[in-house]
């Protein structure tokens, strides 16, 4: 992670805050569910992080993040709760122009 994200991730929901750093390949973090904010059944969880970019028009970035999530009923991780496994995979593109496509196209 640390060569595509730089500094820390945070995760936050409700008043359930946890920062890691940016380091390895996986990050593990536990929200305490009581502090968490909840529409009906679905927990928002919000993921925020400062993504690596090049300088110039030219440079762009594409991120696949594999995101998993499970609900525990205590701490040890001895009992998930059935059904309760999410997966999913955002991806975030930070693109960047290339000026002299634009300019072939005006002078055509």
């Amino acid at each position: 992670m640390q060569n595509y994200i730089s500094g820390k991730i945070s995760f936050s929901s409700g008043t359930a805050v946890v920062n890691v750093d940016a380091q390895g390949e996986t990050a593990e973090v536990k929200l305490n569910a009581a502090n968490c904010s909840r529409a009906g059944g679905v927990y928002d969880i919000f993921v925020v992080f400062d993504a690596i970019t090049g300088e110039g028009f030219t440079d762009y970035s594409n991120y696949k993040i594999d995101l998993k999530a499970e609900l525990y009923e205590t701490d040890n991780e001895e009992g998930n709760i059935t059904n309760s496994v999410a997966n999913d995979y955002p991806i975030y593109t930070n693109a960047k122009i290339n000026p002299n496509i634009i300019k072939a196209l005006k002078n055509t």
